[in-house]
């Protein structure tokens, strides 16, 4: 018995090696040598590995500066658009007292600093600090404007004036010496320009003769042209101006220079040839006035945007785009101070009639007029409708995009740098730099015309940047105006060479728990040489983390080395000074890490990272196990292809390379199929255990270490019964010998099944047409029965699959034929055959003439 049990061989290629096979006693199979090496030579041929399953089971990914490192995780370095890390400016906050809830508007003159602030109509004044003073704004007066709540513009006049634009009154008022000595309450919602122009200025006697002023409006769009003198001597007016009356407006010294049909014009630029480029929102067109003013032309056309703000350039200017849901970004707040809420901080005005957040498509000219701007501009009345002031922002993410677009003097607009989830909100020029302040995180951004490539600066503690302001004493420096909260920070470009720099990267998803490797900073997204000098003594350090939340779970900062033999930094949890004979450290694992990189040196550039790490080696998976119906060929009709075809097995590797292989009646087909996810080169072995009642029965391998998933094999020499299968799996080259996983699944049963069913008896009816019901009852020692077969002597045959209790799934089973007059015919006798799902067979044959 044990010599049979032993006896067991598997073939994978052809008919003959099966054929030599069976030919030979089992016991003499088991003792030869030569089936023994032949077999081996077999199992070897089909466990060799594609050459291209031996490469690296670690991984690689490219740290790019730009997209990995946020604004506010920058100090002192810039993050270029090609992935490098660059100097930069430095952001600081200002301690200074801000008596106000917002800052919307800035404004220098004769030393002074004025912000226009809201909801209480405020004028912060600072005088400007000497260039070397920590503190570059000292606190002057308040001045307060009773009339009116948010100053969303504010320009300075050469005489040292000032002027404000408010809303939702929509009025502009004077200021000279600390005073409001004239006020208009324009027929708008919102003034949300000002451009003050002086070609005559005489620097030795400043004087405002010559000085041309435009305001650009909101609700409805236009721009009016103002009279300093008139408007100086004209006092303070808290009445709107009637929209209709010309001589009432000029009286106050206000001329309708240009209107539009959208809804708000937002910006203002003059040009040097006299040209006045103008941005609307909600539409977000650009449009180009000529220096007397009229009728503009269109330069591009948008929808659903803002342009918040425009900047002469060397033959051109450019233009800040922020598109968005405009109108429905805005919140009324009943409860807040000023009577509204505005979720983003660029100043728009909108019909303030109606708290309903709906508005119509900002792209229809419907509703529109030469007078009222779009639908929301004026009432049927001729009352004008306020804007809403803008407010605070909320906690809302803004889920809009920006673009900066280029307007060549004579040539197309292109778009050059454009951003998702980030508003743009102002321009201004550091040499030959584009600055951007935007938000919602306050990023602080820029854009080189020369290398054409983007650039994130550090970024401000407010969340949204609405303005940015040269200071005239502080050299490269600039003042940046925020809200949420409302803050006053110092962008300082000068270079300290003891001023430590530091960049720190984002959470780094590895996409698993692994052990990290070398960091090779400066190699580019590539992986080649380094680019950093050994004396810019760039310092990097590492942490890691198994948890997503980027602010828990995080560990203790790891001081990475950088080894003289390999210009690489490793990072490891006890990276200090091993005694001697102690193991290794232990690397850092996790499945975050983060990075961060400092230096103390005037100037640095290192470009892109790569960070290698190998992912957490996982215990191979079995995903499926398959034991194959037997196969009813006779002569090796059937093959390996036929039987995976009717078992709705698609192609496979493995399957193709024997997939002609033929298939016998005492074959046995088995088919799994693993997955790892790692990748490792996985090796097999398919053992069985058997038969049930044969207590000396020991796990059997008829599969051995094997990389293909299948695995047949001849049951001719096995006792019948029913076997057990355990496939063993384990991990292979290239993975080393240490590291290296198995697993062991118990898996499905089969049965060996050579012994026919017994029929336990037929009976035959006749019917009153004078038909014939047939019946046969039929039981199997080990299988399932299949069906029977009813084969007239006359020649018809017919096949019944269905029983009589309406379900095949039992060894025991009860079959009927009912037979008309007709399909009986002249037969006299019938054999009727019961087969079992091993298609073994048994049969009897009934006199139907009895």
């Amino acid at each position: 018995m044990r010599d049979t049990r032993l006896a067991l061989f598997a073939y994978f290629v052809s008919a003959p090696f099966y054929s030599c096979m069976k030919s030979l006693p089992c016991s003499s199979f088991r003792r030869s040598h030569l089936s023994r090496a032949a077999l081996g030579l077999f199992v070897t041929l089909f466990s060799l590995g594609d050459p291209a399953s031996a490469q690296t089971l670690s991984t690689s990914r490219e740290v790019n500066f730009y997209r990995d490192v946020p604004s506010r995780s920058l100090d002192g370095l810039a993050a270029r658009s090609d992935g490098a890390l660059v100097s930069g400016p430095r952001v600081s906050p200002l301690d200074l007292p801000l008596d106000a809830d917002l800052l919307w508007s800035a404004a220098e003159t004769g030393g002074t600093l004025f912000l226009g602030t809201g909801p209480a109509g405020k004028l912060l004044s600072y005088h400007l600090a000497a260039a070397d003073s920590e503190a570059p704004l000292i606190p002057a007066e308040t001045i307060t404007l009773p009339h009116d709540s948010h100053l969303l513009a504010l320009a300075t006049l050469p005489d040292g004036g000032l002027l404000a634009g408010s809303s939702p009154e929509g009025a502009l008022s004077l200021v000279q010496d600390g005073q409001v000595i004239a006020r208009s309450a324009l027929p708008v919602g919102s003034i949300l320009a000002i451009s003050v122009h002086a070609p005559a200025l005489d620097q030795a006697a400043p004087t405002a003769k010559n000085t041309e002023v435009l305001v650009a409006t909101g609700a409805p769009a236009r721009i009016y042209k103002v009279d300093l003198a008139k408007f100086r001597a004209s006092g303070i007016g808290l009445e709107k101006l009637p929209a209709d009356d010309e001589a009432a407006l000029a009286e106050r010294g206000f001329t309708l220079w240009g209107s539009v049909r959208d809804e708000n014009l937002r910006s203002l630029l003059r040009l040097a040839d006299g040209r006045v480029i103008a941005g609307s929102a909600p539409k977000g067109n650009v449009y180009e006035f000529p220096a007397s003013g009229g009728s503009p032309r269109v330069l591009a056309e948008n929808n659903n945007a803002e342009v918040t703000t425009l900047l002469g350039w060397d033959d051109g200017f450019y233009a800040a785009i922020t598109r968005g849901d405009t109108q429905r970004r805005q919140r009324l707040d009943s409860s807040s101070s000023g009577g509204g809420s505005l979720r983003s901080s660029v100043p728009t005005s909108t019909d303030s009639s109606s708290g309903s957040d709906e508005s119509g498509d900002s792209g229809d000219d419907s509703g529109s007029s030469e007078e009222g701007g779009s639908a929301g501009g004026s009432r049927s009345d001729g009352e004008t409708r306020a804007a809403l002031p803008p407010t605070a922002p909320g906690a809302e993410k803004f889920g809009g995009s920006s673009r900066l677009v280029w307007f060549p003097k004579d040539g197309f607009p292109q778009t050059v740098f454009s951003r998702v989830g980030i508003g743009f909100f102002q321009l201004a020029r550091h040499g030959d730099y584009v600055l951007i302040t935007a938000g919602d995180e306050g990023e602080l951004l820029g854009y080189d015309p020369q290398q054409r490539r983007n650039l994130l600066f550090a970024g401000a503690r407010a969340s949204q940047v609405n303005a940015i302001v040269p200071l005239p004493h502080g050299g490269s420096d600039f003042l940046l105006i925020g809200n949420n909260p409302a803050s006053l920070e110092r962008m300082s470009w000068a270079r300290d060479a003891n001023a430590e720099l530091v960049a720190t990267t984002r959470r780094i998803d590895l996409g698993g728990p692994a052990e990290l490797g070398a960091l090779r900073v400066g190699a580019g997204g590539a992986g080649g040489q380094l680019s950093v000098p050994a004396n810019m003594g760039l310092r990097v350090e590492m942490r890691s983390s198994y948890s997503s939340d980027p602010l828990e779970g995080w560990g203790e900062w790891h001081e990475a080395i950088r080894h003289s033999d390999d210009p690489a930094w490793y990072a490891a949890e006890n990276n200090g000074a091993q005694p001697e004979g102690a193991p290794p450290p232990t690397p850092l694992r996790g499945r975050y890490v983060q990075l961060r990189l400092s230096a103390r040196v005037p100037a640095f550039e290192v470009s892109g990272a790569r960070l290698y790490s190998l992912p957490q080696n996982q215990h191979p998976q079995l995903s499926s196990f398959t034991v194959l119906p037997p196969s009813n060929a006779r002569n090796s009709a059937d093959t390996l292809r036929k039987a995976a075809e009717a078992a709705k097995i698609g192609y496979r590797d493995d399957l193709a390379t024997a997939a002609d292989t033929p298939l016998y009646r005492s074959s046995r087909v088995i088919i799994w199929d693993l997955s790892d996810a790692n990748g490792d080169v996985l090796l097999s072995t398919l053992s069985i255990h058997g038969p049930e009642d044969d207590a000396d029965a020991q796990w059997e391998p008829v599969l051995v270490d094997s990389e293909n998933r299948f695995a047949i094999f001849d049951t001719a020499p096995l006792p019948e019964g029913r076997y057990r299968t355990r496939l063993d799996v384990r991990e292979t080259a290239p993975r080393p010998a240490p590291q290296r996983l198995s697993i062991s699944f118990s898996t499905d049963d089969f049965v060996v099944d050579r012994s026919p069913p017994e029929i336990l008896h037929t009976q035959l009816e006749r019917t009153e047409a004078g038909g014939l019901t047939l019946t046969v009852q039929a039981r199997d020692a080990l299988s399932l029965l299949r069906g029977a077969e009813f084969h007239l002597n006359n020649g018809t045959r017919y096949t019944v699959s269905h029983p009589l209790d309406g379900i095949l799934d039992g060894r025991e089973e009860g079959f009927a034929l009912e037979l008309s007059p007709a399909q009986l015919g002249t037969a006299t006798a019938v054999e009727i055959i019961v087969l079992d799902e091993h298609f073994n067979s048994a049969s009897t044959r009934v006199d139907l003439r009895q």
